[in-house]
Parts: C-alpha cells; structure tokens; sequence
C-alpha cells in the first residue's frame, strides 16, 4: 500500500487492535489476526516490550500475510528497522523513544505514529511531523502503568486542536463507568 492508502486506511478504521505480548501469546496470534479481521479490525499492532528484535521480527512475519491478504495495515511498535525490515506499513513510537524524524529515516519512510499523553504532546506530535497519534490512555491499563488514565475529556479538545488522525489508547472492557462510545468517538477505538 502507498503511505496516502495507509492514512486512509487509518483515518477510516472503527477498531486499531494492539497484539500486546502482555496480554496474549504469539503463538496464537495467527488464529487471533483471523478473528479480528472477521470482526472488522481496520490496523493491527504489534507490541512487545520485552522481547528481543528477532522474536518480534518473526512474530510479525507470522501475520503479515493474511494482513496483507485483508489489505490491513501492520503496525511494528518501537523498531523502525523491523518496520523497514519487514516491509510493514507503518511504524509507531512512544513518547521516551526516537523521534518521528528519526523514525522515519531509520525505517525508511513508513507512516509514522507517536502516543500522546496529554493536549500538549499531540500538538507537539503534530508539530514534529507525525502521521498520527495514540491518545491516552483512556482507560487504565497495565500495558501502560506508569500512565496513568486521562480519562475522556481532552478528547473533546483534540479534534480542534491537531490535524492529526488519533488512535484512543486504554484497554476496554465494559465496566468502565464512563460511556465507552461517546458520540465524539466517531473514527475508532484503541484497545491497547
């Protein structure tokens, strides 16, 4: 796909699934890929903090077929070289990691994503070049423990204040007391 049908792809995803080797095993992520795209799935990540470039690399190679098949973009987490590497589509990082300049150079111009912890640092996203963000998180979530949750409000506030397409950041699972699907959340719903 061309960075433009990427954006697009983004911008019209309703679900941006996270693979997080903190919640689920690699070895069924295959399996996992195919259910989430019968269920809809616009963009999927893969997120491993703790695992080694290679473990990532193959993981990523195990779904990237039946991605490319469904014409769903692959997003690596944290290393633009397995981005380049592999060929995925994009390339996401976080706030303590490379900059969006030097993560698009080093995975050789992919689409590039940044999380975002509050208003302040999705302006400052945007002003560094980013293709979109991650905002939150939302919710809690224990993939993210030293964040804490920023809740809903701010997302109001986005929109009007970035350009940028946002992914909204925190595990859901139902019980939260807050209304998960405002009618402000009209793009899409990260679980992460």
């Amino acid at each position: 796909m061309s960075p433009s049908e990427i954006i697009e792809k983004l911008q019209a995803a309703r679900l941006y699934a996270i693979l997080d080797t903190g919640y689920s095993d690699p070895r069924h992520w295959p399996d996992l890929v195919k259910k989430l795209i019968t269920g809809g799935v616009g963009v999927i990540q893969i997120r491993a903090k703790n695992a080694t470039p290679e473990e990532i690399q193959a993981w990523a190679l195990n779904v990237q077929s039946t991605l490319r098949g469904a014409r769903i973009p692959l997003v690596i987490n944290d290393h633009p070289e397995i981005a380049k590497n592999i060929s995925a589509d994009i390339c996401h990082v976080g706030q303590d990691d490379i900059s969006v300049a030097e993560a698009r150079e080093r995975s050789g111009g992919k689409v590039i994503g940044k999380s975002t912890h509050s208003l302040a640092q999705a302006e400052a996203a945007q002003n560094e070049g980013a293709d979109y963000i991650g905002f939150g998180p939302l919710f809690a979530t224990p993939t993210k423990p030293t964040y804490p949750a920023i809740g809903l409000k701010d997302i109001v506030c986005h929109p009007h204040q970035t350009d940028l397409s946002s992914d909204w950041i925190g595990r859901h699972r139902g019980n939260e007391q807050a209304d998960p699907h405002p009618p402000f959340l009209h793009r899409r719903h990260q679980i992460g």
